[in-house]
């Protein structure tokens, strides 16, 4: 089964008051950081979604090899951006999982198991959990493009759950970073936080 990742990187970072995508992390800038461990990961294409601030984004990111695609309604919100990224994905995919550019945890491996899952047991929707709590990346079969379609506002695909309540299978991951992504800088002072934390722990196993 072919996925294709799309990462959502068209906000305007209001909250924030400096561009997401751009803020160092590590050894890369953020959406960087994303855009390598979706290279690195199994996912068949990479579709990055730009907006606010794209020229100068396009400028600074090495995007390895990923179709960049403008949104020009960004400001309508995140459905905006599931649907432009819809629009540049190949017609013998059988589903994608849309990621987040402003979360650095999602990696390879993680992103390896959520797609084996649902190699294993397709579903309109599958999810990842922590702690009782969904977060992301989420994987959407092709069966519900139509739908997504017919997404408006900020909520993103959260405004299908319920219709498909009966269709989404959750996964359980062991790791808080599903649920960590960067609105303030205190947001981003905390993953840069967790960063070290889980560095220190890495360095000590």
């Amino acid at each position: 089964m072919k996925i294709t990742g799309i990462i959502l990187a068209a906000g305007l970072s209001n909250r924030m008051g400096e561009v997401k995508s751009l803020l160092p992390f590590g050894k890369s800038l953020l959406l960087g950081l994303v855009i390598n461990n979706v290279w690195e990961s199994i996912l068949s294409h990479t579709i990055v979604v730009l907006g606010s601030d794209a020229d100068r984004i396009r400028k600074m990111i090495d995007f390895k090899d990923a179709t960049v695609v403008f949104n020009p309604d960004y400001r309508r919100g995140q459905s905006s951006s599931l649907k432009a990224g819809l629009q540049a994905v190949d017609s013998d995919t059988d589903g994608v999982m849309f990621l987040l550019g402003d979360q650095p945890f999602i990696d390879p491996k993680l992103i390896n198991t959520l797609i084996g899952e649902w190699r294993k047991q397709p579903a309109a929707i599958i999810i990842p959990v922590y702690d009782g709590k969904r977060g992301n990346p989420v994987v959407a079969h092709r069966n519900i493009f139509p739908m997504i379609r017919k997404i408006s506002g900020d909520s993103g695909l959260r405004q299908i759950f319920q219709k498909l309540k009966g269709d989404i299978r959750e996964v359980e991951i062991a790791d808080p970073g599903i649920l960590m992504d960067i609105d303030t800088v205190e947001d981003y002072r905390e993953l840069l936080l967790y960063a070290q934390k889980r560095q220190e722990e890495d360095d000590n196993t």
